[in-house]
């Protein structure tokens, strides 16, 4: 390194399951890592194979099973739809390092992660 501090790449965790939506997984996934994210796709079903909403097969990096509950995430993104509701329950000990920007949620105690928070400090 030439004087300057190399930049740190933001770790991004995306949490998909069986039927969540192909296009938001993809996109979210696409984009991030274009934009210089460290992004994981992780699975939350017990294979890292998903069936998607429209049955395209999609292969994620890991399963959410296996990531230590003391990894740090800049951010989590899930990707949308009924399917992915359940996983709400499964990220809170993810979430514990990190200040992150609360929306409404249906479920009281667990905040939604919004895809704009990935630039906080």
């Amino acid at each position: 390194m030439s004087g300057t501090e190399e930049k740190k790449k933001k770790k991004v965790l995306v949490a998909a399951a069986d039927g969540s939506e192909e296009i938001e997984t993809v996109c979210i996934v696409d984009v991030l890592r274009r934009a210089g994210a460290d992004v994981t796709l992780a699975s939350a079903e017990h294979s890292t194979t998903l069936s998607m909403s429209r049955h395209v097969k999609i292969v994620a990096d890991t399963l959410l099973s296996s990531i230590p509950e003391d990894e740090y995430y800049d951010m989590i993104a899930i990707p949308g739809t009924r399917a992915t509701r359940s996983l709400i329950p499964a990220l809170p000990p993810l979430c514990i390092p990190f200040s992150y920007h609360p929306i409404t949620s249906p479920y009281p105690g667990y905040p939604i992660l919004q895809a704009g928070c990935l630039g906080h400090s």
